[in-house]
């Protein structure tokens, strides 16, 4: 089985980079073939280090007809069974590819936004949701569209944890006599987080944290793992709440053994959705935060709350802010170990419970082998059909403008006219009234001498393929 991963993002790695990683390696530890479709830089090349195959785009309307000339190739080589995409640009992309080679197409939603899903929900074959709070988010959308034939489309996958990878550095007893962190020592506090303006609400809030531990607790240090474009911003924001006098390490982005170090090596961890998941998986206390709400300290009266919400990945940002939370979560965990230790063992036990990464990939290709067996595809295409689709993908739209009175301006609009040639018919009463041959000037200008119900048909030409689409106007009404 081949499967087709298409993802767009804008920061080099992040939370979704780690999704589809996870998705590519375990099918190809089941024995499936896997591509992504994605940018150049540093994801593509940590995937194929990792011997997963690549495809590289830009994502813009110019580079959309070759990468899907790239998906026919490697189409006709090794058969795409089912495309998985990811959502804003890769999931028009993965649309486009999918109509054309008429593929399955799955789509994984990871936060509060709707994508415009009511206006492709039709295309989906399946929706994935890393949390029940974004599919009610998502239903109750699509509800107020009258969508309720789609229900049956939506499913939960969560975000999986390595718990190889990410474990806690020794097993936690309540009468281990070498457990550390006692009242008076001084504590790691870690904000986890990619540091950019879409992750502004979560650095507000370490704002209001760091504030509260400079003022109220002179035995915290911070550390800050994470980069992003705000992050020059933050140095200069730490250095004026604190004055100098609490230490806060920016120690930059890091993965892998390096990542599991700071959470190991941390107290208590402020983190969202993958990160706050990660960082329990190693046994740590966590206050959940994410770009548009705040959960708080996962405990035993709220965890029911970061699960549903992917901890923090619903909200309404500071209008659902509650003044004070992080301030007295903060004084909870802070006072005394035993709190530490409790809420990390709570911690591991969510995750054993609900985020084994491996138990959840199984359930995702679950998903992936029942399509295949009940959905038979036919994905070779003609030629001339893929190069007729291509030519459509250039058009932009069909534009009428008036000059005068009766002078109409009409503009075939493409993305690139370059080797193209147009041709109008002008039909008068649902007659052909006029025929103009074809040139490569996609602008027609033509003054109407008599009354009467127009329209026309305009055709696009690409000479070297011998392609040739055409399209209908709306009826121009002269008198």
């Amino acid at each position: 089985m081949h499967i087709l991963i298409p993802v767009f993002f804008n920061a080099p790695l992040g939370g979704l980079h780690e999704n589809v990683l996870s998705t590519a390696l375990y099918c190809k530890m089941n024995n499936f073939k896997v591509t992504v479709l994605c940018k150049s830089g540093a994801f593509q090349e940590k995937l194929e280090k990792l011997g997963v195959k690549v495809i590289t785009t830009d994502y813009s309307d110019h580079d959309l007809p070759e990468t899907i000339r790239k998906v026919n190739d490697l189409n006709k080589k090794e058969k795409i069974d089912l495309i998985h995409t990811h959502p804003f640009a890769s999931r028009k992309y993965a649309q486009h590819i999918a109509r054309v080679f008429k593929i399955p197409l799955f789509l994984t939603v990871h936060g509060k936004h709707t994508n415009n899903i009511e206006s492709y929900i039709d295309e989906i074959d399946l929706v994935f949701t890393v949390s029940e709070g974004i599919k009610d988010f998502l239903l109750e959308h699509l509800t107020s569209k009258h969508a309720e034939d789609f229900k049956h489309k939506f499913f939960v996958i969560p975000n999986g944890v390595n718990t190889n990878k990410f474990r806690a550095m020794v097993q936690k007893v309540e009468d281990d006599k070498t457990q550390r962190n006692q009242p008076n020592d001084t504590l790691t506090l870690s904000l986890v987080s990619r540091l950019d303006l879409d992750k502004q609400f979560i650095i507000d809030i370490f704002y209001k944290a760091l504030s509260f531990t400079s003022k109220n607790h002179p035995n915290i240090n911070w550390r800050i793992v994470g980069e992003g474009t705000q992050k020059n911003i933050m140095k200069d924001k730490v250095k004026e709440i604190t004055l100098g006098k609490t230490l806060v390490n920016f120690v930059g982005w890091k993965e892998g053994d390096e990542l599991k170090k700071e959470y190991q090596t941390s107290d208590i961890v402020l983190a969202p959705g993958r990160c706050a998941l990660e960082a329990m998986a190693c046994g740590k206390p966590v206050i959940a935060l994410g770009s548009k709400g705040y959960i708080g300290l996962i405990n035993e009266s709220n965890w029911l709350k970061g699960v549903y919400s992917n901890f923090g990945g619903l909200g309404s940002k500071m209008e659902g802010y509650q003044n004070g939370s992080v301030e007295d979560d903060l004084k909870t965990v802070i006072e005394g170990s035993d709190n530490r230790l409790a809420l990390g063992n709570l911690s591991l036990k969510l995750i054993e419970q609900f985020y084994n990464e491996n138990k959840i990939n199984e359930r995702l290709i679950g998903f992936y082998r029942m399509h295949k067996h009940f959905r038979k595809t036919e994905t070779n295409l003609p030629p001339e059909a893929l190069e007729a689709y291509l030519l459509k993908t250039n058009l932009i739209n069909f534009d009428c403008s008036q000059v005068d009175k009766n002078a109409y301006r009409f503009t075939i609009n493409c993305i690139s006219i370059e080797g193209l040639q147009f041709a109008w018919y002008i039909y008068k009463d649902n007659k052909l009234y006029k025929k103009i041959s074809y040139s490569e000037d996609n602008t027609l200008q033509f003054t109407f001498t008599e009354s009467g119900k127009y329209r026309l048909k305009y055709y696009v030409k690409k000479p070297e393929t011998s392609t040739i689409i055409s399209f209908n106007s709306n009826y121009l009404n002269i008198n």
